[in-house]
């Protein structure tokens, strides 16, 4: 198995998944984004995740293209 650059990846390796955030949610307690899977492979076509990510937005990083 491996990574989209061909490095071998295991149970347990760290890894970054890139996508669109479609929307917000905030109060005082929290905030939160949901996030939309935009990346594509060129051999493969896009990627196979059906629906979307809801995580707290501290578990996001910003990138810059």
């Amino acid at each position: 198995m491996h990574d989209r650059n061909g490095n071998p990846v295991k149970v347990g390796d760290r890894v970054q998944v890139q996508g669109e955030i479609t929307s917000t949610s905030a109060t005082d307690e929290y905030c939160n984004v949901t996030i939309k899977i935009t990346e594509k492979d060129q051999e493969h076509g896009p990627f196979n995740v059906t629906g979307t990510l809801v995580v707290n937005a501290r578990q996001t990083e910003l990138i810059e293209e």
